[in-house]
This record gives structure tokens, C-alpha cells and sequence, in this order.
């Protein structure tokens, strides 16, 4: 299968809030459990077109054998540009208990899609690296 075809789930991390690297991996979590809340229970009544089509394209994607999964890294602004570029995506939004004040929003899970029908911001954005570690606790 060609790259551009191969469907992959995105997932935008908002780097402007300094999160370590453990507590990047809890937000992602979350956003991969709503992300399959939303669509793993396939077709259901009540279900427009359009979200059985994402049912669809979802099982497509978890059933693959290379199924891609990306991590990319935003800043505040470019966080926002994801959202409105891609209505549709999933938004986790922190408690705020630990590193980031209530309500902020840190984690978007945007797909899954085929990496040629990205949007703008998607395709612009680069992947997420250089993570701080997280403090050891006492």
C-alpha cells in the first residue's frame, strides 16, 4: 500500500504546556479511549451516513496490519488551527491535578484518514520529540 493511502490516527500534542513526558502519554491514552469509544462499536441506529463511514474507515484502520499511529507537536496557536481545520477530532481536556490547570486542553486525536487527505495544519506540523522526562517521585 502506498503512503499516501495507508490510514493513519494523528494525535496533536500541545507543547505550549510544557507537559513531561508521562503525562503526555496518559493524555494520548485517554485520547485513544474516547477515540475508541466513539467508533468501536461500529454501525448503530441513529447513525448518520457520515458516522457509520467513520465506523467504517475506523475498523479499516484497527484491523490493518500497519495500522499508523503519529504523534505531532503544536504550539498553542497551530493546537487551535487543528481544531478548526478538523471539526470532527476528538479533544481531551485535564482535570488539572497534576502539571496543567484545569481545563486545559492537551491532547487531539484526528482520524483516522489516509495521510493524503490531511489537512493543511496536519501536514505542516512535525513530529513529536525531544520529550522531558518526568521527575522520579520521592
Amino acid at each position: 500500500m502506498e503512503d499516501d493511502d495507508k490510514l493513519f490516527l494523528y494525535f496533536v500534542i500541545n507543547t505550549d504546556l510544557g507537559m513531561e513526558a508521562g503525562k503526555i502519554s496518559v493524555q494520548t491514552g485517554h485520547a485513544v479511549q474516547y477515540v475508541m469509544e466513539r467508533y468501536w462499536h461500529g454501525t448503530q441506529l441513529n447513525m448518520t451516513d457520515a458516522e457509520t463511514a467513520k465506523c467504517l474507515v475506523f475498523h479499516s484502520w484497527r484491523t490493518s496490519p500497519d495500522h499508523g499511529k503519529i504523534s505531532l507537536a503544536a504550539n498553542a496557536a497551530e493546537f487551535k488551527q487543528v481544531r478548526v481545520e478538523n471539526p470532527d477530532c476528538i479533544v481531551v481536556t485535564d482535570h488539572g491535578y497534576t502539571e496543567v490547570p484545569p481545563g486545559s486542553e492537551t491532547v487531539l486525536a484526528v482520524g483516522p484518514m489516509k495521510k493524503s487527505e490531511r489537512s493543511p495544519i496536519l501536514q505542516k506540523l512535525k513530529p513529536l520529540r525531544n520529550l522531558k522526562k518526568s521527575s522520579p517521585r520521592a
